[in-house]
């Protein structure tokens, strides 16, 4: 009976800590559970708590092993075991009812949200002691990770999950959704596929995939799979948002409107389908339309704070200041992690117009409501660097370091500004602590800022190396390829150039800037007509950039400059 309650490493490796305590824990989902069902008699064990049958000895209560072969769909928990008494009674032990479970995973969510991740994470692992096949428990462990920037340990946590639900989609879909945001596409795909053999009408993974393909350039292959969730899910208003958003991209404005109008007919209050459709308005020259449909959508959840940002953003290139201003004062009212972008699109139009000062204010405001956000830090600081608050900028960076140690560009930022000083040593020694302790795909800007230095102090070498190192971190990047093209064209390595330009191209289809530096190295070969024809194509791409490119996964998503 000790071995069954006896520490186990779980997935955090703590041994037997309580869960404040767990016994505790057991026993007040217990009883309210108890409170619910006066009829049902839970009989008390090591699981719960301490305590004993009604014939007044304890039960060691262990669900029963699986017998047989499993689909590898997760168990039913809600058993009942029968053992025979030492007088030939039957005793019935209820073990492990979801109702018990229910109470405790809402209590582990509940202190997820208030920021005591350590201690979720233990009450997660209790939760599958009691049933390995719970798999929202792997998949709420594996967004826990995330957050936490643990990228490894999110993908173990999902490994483990497999084990236990290999024909689990949802586990499958989000292992992908990791390795996609990682820049492992290939492995996503796969991912992908794994998930659509494990449920081929689950909407979700034709959304995820799609998108995946639609980054990538691949559209053919985004509609199909974005068609193709529609075949399974007609009445699905993610995907047709999605696929409208793939349509209007391609400028297929009126096949976007009837994607987006029927998603609206299905479900007219979705705020979501009103700010996509003010986009396809407003790229149509139909401003009055796109405001009508960004006054629906904020009607409809004036928490959106998508809907406010695009509607102050839309005021902002209409050039009424004022009114942008008024929306993006709304916007950053709404209390959600989401309007942290607000107020940074807020403080970058004011720094647009020469306001540093009221920039500073909005910057200062945020971080004074409580926004802890690295990027946000890294943003204030630039601008105090930019208006010649030198110190004051270093002390924001380093504030924004105590939110997040891991976070590479405020490592990038701090070094930059080191090189501006003529501290190349010190910017050389922050590049490396940045470069260690960084983490994802970002590490590749800081090594491209840092290539960059070597680059104009003009140590080739050195620079060269950086490169190798960026590229290795992010092969998806079709930026960092295209410096790395440039940097090998300035050293007149035209065969490497010319592969990087084309390693960029194949990363990002959609940009003109590896064309471009094509054409240059074409002009420089004497090679006129090729040239010519890689200008003309940069200047295609240049003129259909998006005036929104709007990730249907991410939309509140941040770019950062280069």
């Amino acid at each position: 009976m000790e071995a069954f309650v006896g520490s186990g490493s779980g997935f955090l490796g703590t041994g037997d800590v309580g869960v404040g305590s767990r016994v505790g824990v057991r026993r007040r989902a217990t009883c309210m559970v108890m409170e619910k069902k006066k009829s049902m008699r839970i009989a008390s064990s090591p699981v719960y708590g301490d305590g004993a049958s009604s014939d007044g000895k304890s039960i060691a209560l262990r669900g029963p092993k699986p017998q047989g072969k499993t689909s590898g769909r997760p168990a039913v928990v809600n058993w009942a075991r029968e053992e025979k008494g030492s007088k030939g009674g039957t005793k019935v032990a209820d073990v492990a009812v979801p109702e018990v479970q229910e109470i405790m995973y809402e209590n582990a969510k509940a202190v997820e949200k208030r920021g005591d991740w350590r201690l979720a994470l233990k009450m997660y692992n209790e939760l599958l002691k009691m049933d390995p096949s719970n798999g929202k428990i792997y998949v709420r462990v594996s967004m826990l990770f995330r957050r936490l920037r643990k990228i490894d340990a999110c993908r173990n946590i999902l490994r483990r999950g497999l084990r236990a639900n290999p024909m689990n989609a949802i586990i499958w879909q989000n292992w992908a959704d990791i390795e996609n945001k990682e820049g492992n596409v290939d492995l996503a795909r796969k991912l992908y596929k794994n998930a659509l053999s494990s449920n081929s009408r689950l909407h979700s993974i034709y959304n995820s995939w799609g998108s995946l393909e639609a980054r990538l350039g691949n559209i053919a292959k985004a509609r199909e799979l974005l068609n193709k969730g529609l075949k399974f899910n007609p009445d699905n208003s993610r995907l047709l948002y999605s696929l409208g958003v793939l349509e209007d991209r391609q400028h297929n404005s009126e096949l976007a409107r009837r994607l987006l109008m029927r998603g609206l007919k299905l479900e007219p209050d979705n705020s979501y389908l009103h700010q996509a459709l003010a986009l396809v308005e407003l790229k149509a020259h139909r401003v009055g339309n796109a405001r009508e449909c960004l006054r629906r959508a904020t009607k409809v959840d004036p928490k959106n704070t998508m809907a406010w940002l695009t509607w102050a953003q839309l005021e902002e290139l209409q050039g009424q200041k004022d009114v942008a201003r008024r929306y993006y004062r709304i916007g950053s009212e709404i209390n959600s992690a989401g309007n942290i972008t607000v107020w940074q699109s807020w403080a970058r139009m004011e720094e647009k117009l020469g306001h540093d000062e009221d920039a500073v204010w909005i910057y200062s405001e945020a971080i004074a409501r409580g926004f802890a956000d690295a990027l946000l830090y890294n943003e204030y600081g630039l601008l105090l660097r930019k208006i010649g608050r030198r110190r004051d900028a270093v002390e924001v960076f380093r504030r924004g370091l105590g939110v997040d140690e891991h976070c590479s560009q405020l490592y990038k930022s701090i070094a930059l500004g080191l090189v501006e000083d003529g501290s190349i040593e010190q910017a050389r020694r922050v590049f490396s602590v940045g470069e260690r302790k960084g983490i994802g795909r970002d590490v590749a800007k800081l090594l491209h800022a840092w290539a960059a230095a070597e680059w104009q102090e003009q140590e080739k070498a050195t620079a060269r190396e950086i490169f190798q190192r960026a590229v290795k971190v992010d092969r998806t990047c079709g930026w960092l390829w295209m410096w790395f093209g440039r940097f090998e064209l300035e050293e007149e390595n035209f065969d490497l150039a010319r592969h990087f330009f084309a390693c960029s191209i194949n990363a990002d289809p959609r940009d003109g800037s590896a064309w471009r530096g094509w054409a240059e190295l074409e002009r420089k070969q004497g090679n006129e007509d090729r040239a010519r024809f890689f200008y003309q194509r940069a200047n295609e791409l240049d003129t259909r950039k998006e005036l929104y490119d709007c990730d249907p996964e991410h939309p509140l998503a941040r770019c950062h400059s280069h």
